[in-house]
């Protein structure tokens, strides 16, 4: 799976359909657009409902384009709008964009192994903050997919994913299989066509045969269909809990304290302006009596960026490869020959080697290097040492600090997380290549190039970059010249802005957080959570100043706690100087007010993991033991009502004992009745204190039809006694069938099975009536028979005639109270009440139930 990542920009705009002084153009093309149509035109099955959806050219503006109100689309029912507003929030919202503009194992990542599943915030690359987790619940779904469609699946997980592919329904079960399948076929025909034979359908599946697991691993651990499943059967319904609630703290409470001693050091200024006020940038040239020294650190930004400029060989652009390292050993080799001067390092700013194997990689160095120049590869080892380690030649590995081979004699690699605060005693000549990534800020860039602690003492530098960095390198220079140092520290310091910038509006928010609930009651530090997916994306998308942002949190955290005659003196001058900060810096800058950068921290070394069964207890109830009648009169009634023993109706059945009462709505067959035998087989009455009859309901089997045709559903016991007189005497014109005999034979136009007694086979035969077996359709219509299936809890309907019966049946516009009816919800409350919930997905009850809500 290659890795998927845009980069910011015009050109990004530009192909997402974006771009704002051309309106047409971003409706008549771009990604956003497309990605829509494509939604529209081949949906997952969770949406084929949208294929004929008579809302949908609404429905695919409202994905997209974002300044469309969803007025128009309230008729929608609440899970069809759902998936509507988490579509818009991906495209139009920008959530999408945002995602895939950070990098995996940099910005983000599964943290492996760790306590969570879901991807988590990466302070560098392959530094994962285990910590914290991105706020967003959206983003965080987002880089948890791509993370998973980076790494792929691990044995165990590709287990776990077939294990509860096996607990589905054979339907379900079918269908995520053959999509499987169908993903990876190509590549197993190319490459093992036996393996193609072997696990082409899943009745051929055994998770027990070890040989055939690890086919299906080198096939299946990236298959993209495979991890979809993983993730929403596995991870996303565990992992993704959400509170209603959360205890708020900034690092605005960190700074704060009595006497106002904050003490800090960070060798570069760059942030701060976004740094709790508590907290001053000292700048000695301010300060007239301070001491020469002191003020000569005025000078150090100006000093390092011109030792870079003056220091700075080359900077060169890095070929497109399958891989960074590939693009990295590229200009090595070309150094090793010759062709361009020595390098003796790697300063990984840039992250390129992030998820890579820096063993691997310094073994393979290793076999590139001159023997006369370098004795071996010094990089950190975070797996065993947790150390700075040189591999040597033989391929020992040891602690710098115990190896025979010096720093000065050994070729460096600085990965990421190292590029700040570390000293290595390189050769005094040492030239290094320093990486470049989209987005670098110029303090980042300085500390990188501050790792040559002798630039400019004859420590030179190469820079380079990728074709995402030189599209923005290229735009600040003049045609014809080549990309210069100054061109980098010129496109590094527009970062800086830029991140200042978008910095602002969470630094004033939390700001006035801070002032609005600093010393009063501690539950206003208990902030409530956007959690409707109305509330997130309901509104149009629009883009504001960091001024006008800050305002609307202003409004917000004074509604919230009292207003501003509840703030002291302090308080009142701590929001001041905010929007005194935020009215310098943050006109010119427009941002939409997305929360995608969220973080939240969790105590997460305090939380118990625990495993909970949840066990439903079912209450212990009296049985009723089954009353005897006159079963001989069964036969001689024209209808249920008139047997000697107690018959309800289904319809009111149902609506006196069976919870919930929506379920009542139902247009049930009149013509479907049940004796007391077989509608209570616990202790009951027409009461609200009591339970409903849902836990404790019979299957149904067996069935009397009358003449009239009308239907009693019977207990095992009637079944039996009526049985016997049955094959005795005859039925005449009324018939036992077993429901399962009887809808076979609708289904497929044919007799229904042991429908005769021997007395009336032996009439058959005597007087030649062969034609005058019963077939289902002679016995009952397909209304009764959709009601007797969905009251069975039955998810399959076989013939178009009968899906049409049940859909009448589920049409219900409106209850008496005029609330809405969702046909659903009430079918798979019935199936989930008769246990078959698992058969429920891709059935042709599902089907249906999706349809009609478009219908209605």
């Amino acid at each position: 799976c290659p890795e998927i990542q845009f980069f910011d920009g015009e050109p990004l705009n530009s192909m997402l359909g974006e771009q704002s002084e051309c309106r047409s153009a971003r409706l008549s093309d771009g990604l956003l657009l497309r990605l829509s149509d494509a939604i529209l035109t081949s949906p997952p099955h969770e949406l084929e409902w949208l294929l004929e959806h008579p809302l949908k050219d609404a429905i695919k503006k409202a994905m997209f384009e974002k300044d469309f109100s969803l007025t128009s689309l309230e008729s929608l029912a609440e899970h069809h709008l759902s998936y509507i507003l988490s579509f818009r929030g991906f495209l139009a919202g920008g959530i999408l964009r945002h995602c895939l503009l950070k990098r995996h194992r940099v910005d983000f990542g599964v943290a492996r192994p760790g306590k969570k599943r879901l991807a988590v915030p990466f302070r560098f690359a392959d530094t994962p903050d285990e910590r914290s987790e991105f706020a967003h619940p959206d983003c965080a779904i987002v880089f948890t997919i791509l993370a998973y469609y980076n790494d792929g699946l691990s044995h165990a997980e590709l287990m776990q994913a077939l294990k509860n592919l096996n607990t589905l329904g054979d339907n379900a079960r079918r269908n995520f299989y053959n999509s499987w399948f169908a993903t990876s076929s190509d590549e197993m025909k190319a490459k093992d066509p036996e393996c193609f034979e072997s696990l082409d359908c899943i009745e051929k599946i055994d998770i027990t045969n070890e040989v055939q697991m690890e086919k299906m691993y080198i096939f299946y651990h990236r298959n993209m269909n495979v991890i979809n499943f993983y993730l929403n059967t596995s991870v996303f319904p565990t992992e993704t809990d959400q509170f209603e609630s959360r205890l708020t703290a900034t690092s605005w409470n960190l700074a704060q304290n009595k006497s106002n001693s904050i003490v800090g050091f960070s060798g570069t200024n760059d942030n701060h302006r976004i740094l709790p006020l508590q907290v001053r940038q000292y700048f000695p040239s301010l300060d007239q009596e301070k001491d020469e020294v002191l003020k000569e650190l005025d000078g150090t930004n100006g000093k390092m960026l011109q030792k870079i400029i003056k220091n700075t060989v080359e900077v060169l652009q890095l070929e497109t490869k399958d891989n960074n390292f590939s693009a990295l050993t590229n200009i090595l080799s070309k150094s090793i020959k010759g062709s361009m001067r020595p390098i003796h390092a790697i300063i990984d700013c840039g992250a390129l080697l992030a998820g890579t194997d820096l063993c691997k990689i310094s073994s393979g160095l290793l076999n590139m290097l001159p023997v006369n120049e370098f004795g071996g590869v010094l990089f950190y080892d975070d797996e065993i040492y947790h150390d700075w380690v040189v591999m040597e030649r033989s391929g020992r590995l040891l602690p710098k600090d115990i190896s025979p081979i010096a720093e000065r004699e050994a070729f460096a690699i600085f990965d990421e997380p190292r590029c700040r605060g570390t000293d290595l005693k390189l050769r005094s000549e040492a030239i290094a290549l320093m990486t470049l990534a989209p987005k670098l800020c110029k303090d980042k860039l300085m500390q990188a190039a501050g790792r040559l602690r002798k630039l400019g003492h004859n420590q030179k530098l190469i820079i380079a970059g990728g074709s995402d960095v030189f599209s923005k390198l290229n735009e600040g220079k003049n045609n014809g010249l080549n990309v210069a140092a100054i061109n980098v520290l010129s496109w590094a310091m527009k970062n800086t802005v830029e991140s200042t910038a978008s910095g602002l509006s969470n630094w004033a928010s939390q700001g006035l957080f801070f002032a609005s609930t600093f010393g009063k009651d501690p539950k206003l530090n208990i902030t409530e959570e956007i959690l409707g997916l109305k509330d997130m994306y309901g509104k149009p998308f629009t883009e504001q100043t960091v001024a006008k942002m800050a305002a609307s949190a202003h409004l917000y955290h004074m509604k919230r706690t009292g207003g501003e005659d509840t703030l002291c003196k302090s308080e009142k001058r701590i929001i001041d100087s905010i929007f005194k900060q935020v009215e310098e810096y943050g006109q010119d800058f427009m941002f939409s007010a997305s929360g995608c950068d969220e973080e939240c921290e969790r105590e997460l070394e305090l939380e118990i993991e625990e495993e909970e069964e949840v066990e439903v207890e079912v209450p212990v109830m009296d049985p009723v033991g089954e009353q005897k009648w006159d079963f001989g009169m069964a036969f001689r009634c024209q209808s249920p009502p008139q047997l000697p023993t107690g018959v309800t109706s289904l319809p009111t059945f149902i609506k006196n004992f069976v919870k919930p009462t929506s379920l009542a709505r139902i247009k049930w067959s009149e013509n479907i009745y049940c004796t007391d035998n077989f509608a209570h087989t616990i202790v009951c009455r027409i009461d609200k204190s009591m339970p409903a009859l849902n836990l404790f309901l019979r299957v149904v089997n067996f069935v009397l039809c009358f003449p009239n045709g009308s239907f009693l559903l019977l207990s095992e016991f009637e079944a039996n006694a009526l049985l016997g007189l049955f094959w005795k005497s005859g039925g005449g014109s009324h018939h036992i069938v077993h429901s399962s005999f009887l809808r076979q034979s609708l289904d497929s136009e044919s007799e229904i099975l042991l429908q005769c007694t021997l007395q009336q086979q032996r009439s058959v035969v005597v007087n030649n009536l062969l034609g005058e077996r019963l077939q289902g359709s002679d016995v009952i219509r397909d209304k009764c028979m959709a009601s007797m299936q969905l009251f069975s809890g039955e998810s399959t309907y076989a013939t178009e005639e009968r899906k049409q019966a049940l859909k009448l049946l589920l049409r219900v516009c409106k209850t008496n109270q005029g609330e809405t009816f969702c046909p659903r919800t009430e079918a798979e409350r019935i199936v989930e009440m008769r246990g078959l919930k698992k058969l429920y997905p891709y059935s042709d009850l599902e089907a249906l139930c999706e349809k009609l809500l478009c219908e209605l």
